[in-house]
């Protein structure tokens, strides 16, 4: 499967394996400018900042 996103051109592969895939890409790793992957989907970092951000308030900075 070929998508076009942005400027790039990201490339997937169904092996047809139950087993895990082993191209899948791992949460945390960088996927864009300003971006982040979370359970294989490619999102904006400040979404992440923003949610750690709110836990901290409302976990007086414990969590």
């Amino acid at each position: 499967i070929y998508a076009f996103v942005r400027q790039s051109v990201c490339i997937s592969v169904d092996t047809g394996d139950t087993a895990k895939d082993p191209f899948e890409v791992k949460s945390g790793a960088h996927c864009d400018t300003d971006r982040i992957c979370v359970n294989r989907v490619c999102v904006e970092s400040r979404m992440i900042k923003e949610s750690a951000k709110t836990c901290t308030q409302r976990c007086s900075g414990h969590g």
